[in-house]
């Protein structure tokens, strides 16, 4: 956890009386203050500390040693007892103040006393628990009304501190109508923080992050009426927060929101490590400071939230208005960004903001080197700067420029792959008044080496030699007016600075274009030194007056660890994106500027765990990634296939990445409801891209999704139909058909791909006609096939997210970190480590409860053999693990000659044939006989009724045989007699084998899969050798979203 400004340090430790004050009856601290009527007092009283000291004392079982009545007298003092006042009940953060200012002062001294009073009142005096109840009687009055009139569900620390103390105290007191109202208050609250992104991002604060977390535990630890939906959203909250404190390694966040870390490298300890029993002297050096640890370890707390995750390399978080937060985490360096900054535009004021006090764009090592983008202006000789330059001067003085309203507030859009960061600042306005202004990467407490220092054209770079790591700083003018300079700066540090003296700031001539704002492109590469220049193409634009500095380019500049391929454009909603699809990837050959999307929701949000995988794939630790593609003959013609492929190899080189498309021309929602069984379930993708026609009617088409859903733990991509020529009937039909698929894809949470809308909005942009697009009346020529495939390739974007989203389908254990206590092995047989779980006896078995229905194993390590087991029995003993290949074709055709092949009882593996031994010349009327290549003759049927092999194996269907749909194509009679063929095999093998194997380097097998969905154990039996596992991968079937 992480130290505010306002929690000191103090002096002689275990004294409690230090810096009393008698005549005020608080402990005074060094001033000024925080609030305008205490910003030139040399020493304040200060109420939050004064509660938190109480509190501390009374953890200690010390109370008696101070005067806790006088205090408590004095901040009764401090509330405003005005009945006519709109801050009546609320407290005053200074003794010094004769009115409420900072109306956060409430929840601050409130929430410690509202400890005292639940956990420690029979340690007060009389006359001190009777003030402490008036105190809190008139506080539940303001925080029930700032619940009900000034909800800043935005503002999350300040808001969840009203809320749990508006809560608490209605606890204690049993005014049902009011908990009523809270409660729902509290409901819609926890949405609005899980659908936003925590509002204005206090997730991304180490210090505001605790003090939400502070407050969630003491309403989940305290309540004792808590509705169970209001538990289960926070506790909801509570495990949220703390998978970022995990994923974060309990060290800094980068990028950091509402952080003080101007003068120094910030410091950070994961929330848990501070719940526990630490009454020590450490714990008295910080005695004016809230420490729950003792108090919360007494009441349960590590009981009542998520065990702890492991830390993350590569982290997405989703943040406000589609935003994310991205971090690249390596153990000598990490480095991070927000996709765009200010989070919320509406949070900036000329008094106060955020923009201050975050760091969009940040770099933190170990050893306390912090790296950081900066404005900086300066005016009357004084400088201020976003973020601030050091927090005492900014608090109240943080607007870049007071005479300008709305504030001048500078943007930085960021594009982050791994340790490559490429970032677009932009200040929209400058004043006139200052002597200058800069944009600077600043290096506090710098422990690099300058290894090179070079300036080609408009382009500059810096390299930074840290003991073996180059990290490689860039800066790109885009005014053609100034590259940066470098100096040393106070902190320990360097500053390489771009400066725009006032003459670059004066307003032109009214009949002149001049420079309406400052722009300029960093780049940040932990990979090392760029040896390629950027290339900036200039874009055409429509007719519009623009400045010279307003100018849209295409960027293409290649790094060690990317090849960028971006837009940009000052005046676009999103002035940095990536260039969908890459040309290097695809070659396109007449595909136009695309529309822009439908959707209302960011691309890729329902894909996030495929894109988180094909994202943190590195050279050392690939991630494996299967990707499938099913449908008709749209989707056959592989367009979508061969685009998103390129595009994913050319973006995620590292990635073991398979693509399948075993799509059949002409197989409707019907026909596809059968051979999934064949070509998909068994092949478990981590991803669908689905399109198919019909099946609206009689619920096929929902069927398939409900397969996909219950039967793999697949992410899905519905995509709607395009435009063909049909005429208006089918039109309107497929029209229909899309809105159902619309509806369907949100109920199923998969990705929606808006082709039919786009696909109307793109032959309006460029003037074309439907038959521009096809070879026939349906099908897609090379235009419509690349536009077809552009508009699903672009939803392929990584989006903010953490496994903790998808962990009702796929749950990583890392055995690296930590062994469940619910495996079962005999320590003496097996080494847990940093390295994993490895066997070091002959003996060793290792038991796995689980719940779910695939379990997969990540191991590079190890070249032994070892038995499986599920619930008991071999993989081989288990139906569900076996399969059918999709049976061969007529003589005619590639489509199979029966659709589906159903397997019962036990088989084994073998080759099976029909041989169609008749068939009528429509198709309709034939008869077969059936052998196993093991099994031998199994019996004949015919068109009359359904097949049971003599062994019960093998069952057959007449409606699943294609005969007719083939003659019908064709329009000729199949000869007889022909054979149709197909294996049954069993999808996973008994005996596992880690033996290396060069095409599998993200060492993940599957050892068991498509169980039914429930409790199950999974035994591993060491047979040869030697097993290592690192990781396992649970995955659970199921309908939800």
């Amino acid at each position: 956890m992480t130290l505010l400004p306002f929690e000191t340090i103090c002096s002689e430790p275990n004294n409690l009386n230090t810096n009393w004050d008698p005549e005020v009856g608080l402990w005074y601290s060094p001033g000024p203050g925080h609030t305008f009527a205490v910003q030139g007092l040399e020493r304040v009283h200060i109420g939050r500390a004064a509660a938190n000291r109480l509190l501390n004392a009374a953890a200690m079982n010390r109370l008696d040693e101070i005067e806790s009545t006088w205090v408590l007298k004095a901040l009764r003092n401090m509330q405003d007892l005005d009945p006519d006042s709109q801050t009546y009940g609320c407290m005053r953060w200074y003794a010094e103040e004769t009115k409420v200012d900072d109306t956060n002062a409430a929840f601050f001294i409130g929430l410690p006393l509202i400890v005292i009073k639940s956990q420690y009142s029979e340690q007060l005096e009389p006359d001190g628990l009777e003030i402490l109840d008036t105190i809190l009687g008139d506080l539940q009055t303001w925080f029930v009304g700032a619940v009900y009139d000034h909800p800043r569900v935005y503002y999350p620390n300040k808001f969840l501190g009203d809320l749990v103390c508006a809560w608490l105290l209605l606890d204690r007191s049993g005014n049902e109508e009011q908990m009523s109202s809270v409660a729902n208050e509290m409901l819609k609250s926890a949405n609005y923080w899980t659908e936003h992104g925590w509002g204005w991002g206090e997730h991304m604060s180490d210090g505001y992050t605790g003090v939400c977390l502070n407050e969630l535990s003491l309403l989940l630890c305290l309540s004792e009426n808590l509705p169970e939906p209001v538990r289960g959203a926070y506790t909801g909250l509570i495990n949220d927060l703390l998978t970022i404190e995990d994923i974060y390694g309990g060290l800094p966040r980068v990028p950091a929101v509402r952080s003080y870390a101007f003068t120094n490298s910030p410091k950070h300890q994961n929330y848990r490590d501070i719940v526990r029993d630490w009454r020590t002297e450490e714990f008295m050096a910080q005695k004016d400071s809230l420490n729950l640890g003792h108090i919360l370890n007494n009441l349960d707390w590590h009981n009542r939230v998520a065990p702890r995750k492991p830390q993350g390399t590569h982290i997405q978080i989703k943040c406000f208005n589609n935003n994310f937060a991205q971090a690249w985490l390596q153990d000598d360096i990490r480095v991070g960004s927000l996709s765009a900054f200010p989070l919320m535009p509406t949070a900036e004021h000329n008094g106060w903001g955020l923009a201050w006090q975050s760091f969009p764009v940040a770099l933190w090592k170990p050893e306390g080197d912090w790296g950081f983008l900066q404005w900086l202006v300066e005016e009357d000789g004084s400088q201020r700067a976003h973020p601030a330059i050091e927090w005492g001067s900014a608090y109240l003085n943080n607007a870049l420029s007071e005479a300008i309203s709305p504030p001048i507030v500078g943007q930085t859009y960021t594009l982050q792959h791994q340790g490559n960061i490429l970032v677009l600042r932009i200040l929209p306005a400058t004043d006139m008044n200052w002597e200058m202004a800069a944009d600077q990467y600043r290096i506090i407490n710098n422990h690099g080496e300058i290894e090179a220092l070079s300036q080609k054209g408009n382009w500059s770079q810096l390299l930074l030699d840290y003991e073996g790591r180059q990290v490689s700083i860039n800066h790109i003018d885009l005014m053609d007016l100034h590259g940066p300079a470098l100096q040393e700066n106070e902190f320990g540090g360097i500053d390489w600075r771009v400066t725009w003296p006032n003459k670059d700031l004066q307003a032109p001539p009214a009949n002149e274009l001049g420079k309406h704002m400052l722009i300029g492109i960093w780049g940040i590469s932990i990979d090392g030194k760029i040896t390629s220049a950027p290339e900036l193409i200039p874009l055409e634009t429509v007719p519009m007056q623009r400045n010279p500095e307003q100018q849209p380019y295409v960027l293409k500049w290649k790094w060690p660890g990317i090849d960028w391929h971006v837009e940009i454009d000052p005046l676009s909603p999103n002035p940095l994106k990536r260039s969908l699809p890459a040309e290097a990837a695809y070659d396109f050959k007449l595909l136009k500027e695309l529309p822009k999307p439908e959707n209302t929701k960011p691309l890729g949000e329902h894909i996030k765990r495929t894109m988180h995988l094909l994202s943190t794939s590195t050279k050392e630790r690939p991630n494996k990634v299967k990707i499938l593609f099913y449908g008709q003959s749209i989707t056959r013609q592989d367009y979508s296939r061969e685009i998103i492929e390129a595009q994913l190899r050319e973006q995620f080189p590292h990635a073991q990445l398979e693509v399948l498309n075993p799509a059949i021309g002409g197989y409707e929602a019907p026909r596809s409801l059968l051979t999934m069984h064949h070509t998909l379930i068994p092949e478990q993708p981590d991803l669908v891209v689905f399109h198919v026609y019909s099946g609206e009617e009689d619920g096929t088409y929902e069927e398939i999704l409900r397969q996909i859903r219950t039967k793999t733990s697949a992410e899905l991509i519905c995509v709607t139909h395009h435009l063909d020529n049909y005429g208006p009937e089918i039109d309107a039909k497929k029209d229909k058909a899309s809105q159902l698929r619309r509806e369907l894809a949100e109920k199923y949470g998969a990705e929606l791909v808006e082709v039919r809308e786009e696909w109307r909005e793109y032959i309006k942009m460029h003037d074309l006609k439907v038959h521009d697009f096809l070879v026939d009346k349906i099908h897609l020529n090379t235009h419509g096939g690349e536009l077809w495939g552009a508009l699903q390739a672009r939803h392929f974007q990584v989006q903010p997210g953490t496994p903790v989203e998808w962990e009702d389908k796929v749950t990583r254990i890392d055995l690296r970190d930590a062994i469940p206590s619910t495996f079962q092995y005999n320590h003496s047989e097996w080494n847990s480590g940093i390295d994993g779980l490895s066997t070091r006896g002959e003996n060793a078995t290792l038991t796995i409860p689980f719940k779910g229905s695939r379990v997969d194993v990540i191991s590079h390590t190890g070249s032994g053999q070892a038995e499986i087991r599920v619930d008991g029995k071999r993989p081989s003993e288990l139906l569900s693990n076996w399969a059918a290949t999709l049976p061969s074709p007529t003589p005619f055709d590639y489509r199979p000659a029966i659709m589906r092949v159903m397997l019962h009882g036990q088989p084994i593996k073998e080759k099976w044939t029909v041989t169609v031994e008749s068939c009528s010349d429509d198709g309709n009327e034939f008869s077969y006989a059936v052998k196993g290549s093991v099994s031998g003759h199994q019996g004949s049927g015919d068109h009359t009724g359904n097949f049971l092999s003599d062994n019960g194996v093998i069952e057959l269907r007449p409606e699943w045989f294609t005969m007719e749909h083939v003659i019908r194509i064709k329009n000729e009679p199949i000869p007889t007699p022909f054979e149709i063929t197909w294996e049954v095999y069993p999808m996973l093998v008994d005996v596992w084998d880690l033996s290396p194997r060069p095409d599998n380097p993200s060492g993940q097998t599957t050892l068991i899969q498509c169980l039914p969905h429930g409790e199950h154990e999974l035994e591993i039996q060491l047979v040869e050798g030697a097993l290592s596992l690192e990781q396992l991968l649970n995955h659970r079937y199921s309908t939800k979203k």
